[in-house]
């Protein structure tokens, strides 16, 4: 039985499904016709080979494998992940012991190159993990670079694009959510990995790499304004943020 998930849905050019096999198991099955789409699959395809290595050093047969490439059409085959996901929709109170499970799974997995620099996943958000009994999954992997964003971006994106959301209604962020981020980021900070001005201003830094590197996400931010919610924040917002929790520092 074959299930249809996504078909190109924000602003990606891929049809997403759900095959189910008596013998096989679960398997998700990504396919593209475009050059975009068939580019993201292919960086999908070699995500998930890093991941596997630091992840699950123990299986070797490829999770995640090309079973067509001809004629312009790409699709690839994922082993299933069966577990839980958190709602985003609950913000970050709600679903702060989730994400920083998440965190520390980060810092324990990341590595941290001599540049600075560390793979990249680009879409580090709650829908985009699994947890179960053996810990934190991450899945879809289509902008993945080896060493495109500096150590940390991934970690803090996933912090402030669950903030937003538990922020739609509202302009200014609460002191618990504010004391939620700053406890991660010492997490993440607890061998001085991240650059004082990161520290000093997470949010920004995470905004103005997004702006400055649009091309790791192909034309799907141009098409899908929401494909990376935090880039809905105002400016006030950011500042406002930033300076609450480098104040929450200074205690």
């Amino acid at each position: 039985m074959i299930e249809l998930l996504r078909n190109c849905s924000h602003g990606s050019e891929i049809a997403t499904y759900l095959a189910s096999n008596l013998y096989s198991g679960k398997k998700v099955i990504k396919a593209a016709i475009t050059p975009a789409g068939i580019k993201n699959l292919e960086s999908e395809v070699n995500g998930w080979n890093w991941y596997q290595r630091i992840r699950y050093p123990h299986i070797i047969a490829p999770l995640c494998k090309i079973t067509q490439n001809k004629n312009s059409y790409f699709k690839i085959e994922i082993e299933f992940i069966e577990g839980i996901k958190a709602d985003y929709r609950k913000g970050l109170v709600r679903n702060s012991n989730f994400v920083q499970k998440v965190i520390k799974h980060y810092c324990h997995r990341w590595p941290y190159y001599s540049n600075a620099l560390s793979p990249f996943h680009g879409d580090l958000s709650i829908d985009n993990i699994i947890y179960n009994s053996t810990g934190v999954h991450i899945i879809d992997w289509e902008h993945f670079s080896l060493s495109g964003a500096p150590w940390g971006f991934d970690a803090l994106y996933l912090l402030f694009e669950t903030l937003w959301f538990g922020m739609r209604k509202r302009k200014l962020p609460t002191k618990k959510e504010i004391n939620i981020i700053s406890y991660n980021i010492k997490i993440l900070n607890v061998k001085n990995k991240l650059d004082t001005q990161i520290m000093k201003h997470p949010l920004r830094f995470v905004i103005n790499f997004i702006n400055n590197n649009s091309k790791l996400w192909g034309k799907q931010l141009s098409v899908f304004q929401n494909k990376l919610p935090i880039i809905n924040f105002t400016t006030e917002q950011i500042s406002i943020i930033d300076e609450l929790i480098d104040n929450k520092w200074q205690k």
